[in-house]
């Protein structure tokens, strides 16, 4: 290992371990697509390589010490590569995976919404990049009537999850809804998805200062319902 680089030499000496370490990301990436614990392939198949990682490198540490006994040949890269499994798993436990499982919760939550849960559906025009609440200028619909909020829910049902890659938007909202408890989403209109409607699960700041994503989603039927409640158009590109 020189200046921070594994060498070529380096890898024929610890070959082991680097073998069993991309053998064991690959059975970890099987294993997360048939667990499937998200909507898109790429993330499952990613999650269970990189919870593969660490094991697989505990695997190929072991053959390493049995295989090759002098260890001042191979400690620093292999311990460069533990470092970095030891690191990624880290990060998988204490991030990916509960933003992962946040995520799926919200679309599971918004798919199964009961007409109960809603007293309230605000929309506002995001003419921003972070709607304010509390002016009522920007505010396009106030709903409470149960059939509007009985054809949300159902318009809801079909939300699936939705891997956004640089649309160009349309036309952006700020749906607010107050019940049992405060949902916020965005809904844009996009240039690739004529026939449904895209969003984002948000928390917009009381005071209007920051807006936070936690995950998109994709709905025909939500679509269908702003059509109805909200716009009868599409509003032209900003």
């Amino acid at each position: 290992m020189k200046n921070g680089q594994i060498q070529l030499n380096d890898l024929k000496l610890m070959w082991r371990v680097v073998a069993c370490v991309i053998v064991s990301q690959l059975i970890g990436g099987a294993v997360g697509l048939f667990v499937s614990m998200h909507y898109a392939a790429f993330m499952n198949f990613w999650l269970g390589g990189a919870m593969g990682t660490l094991p697989g490198f505990l695997v190929g540490l072991a053959w390493q010490f049995k295989s090759v006994p002098a260890r001042r040949t191979w400690i620093v890269p292999v311990g460069f590569i533990g470092l970095i499994a030891v690191m990624l798993t880290g990060m998988v436990f204490g991030f990916v995976l509960p933003w992962v499982r946040g995520e799926m919760q919200r679309l599971d939550d918004l798919r199964h919404l009961r007409a109960s849960d809603i007293a309230q559906i605000d929309v506002y025009d995001c003419d921003s990049d972070i709607p304010n609440i509390h002016n009522t200028e920007t505010r396009i619909a106030s709903i409470t009537d149960s059939a509007a909020i009985a054809a949300f829910v159902t318009g809801a049902a079909d939300v699936k999850g939705y891997s956004p890659n640089h649309p160009r938007v349309l036309h952006e909202w700020y749906v607010l809804i107050t019940g049992t408890s405060r949902r916020e989403y965005t809904l844009q209109v996009t240039s690739d998805r004529r026939g449904s409607i895209t969003g984002n699960f948000v928390e917009v700041g009381d005071d209007a200062t920051y807006m936070s994503s936690h995950g998109s989603f994709e709905s025909a039927g939500l679509r269908a319902w702003m059509g109805k409640y909200v716009t009868t158009r599409d509003t032209p590109a900003r």
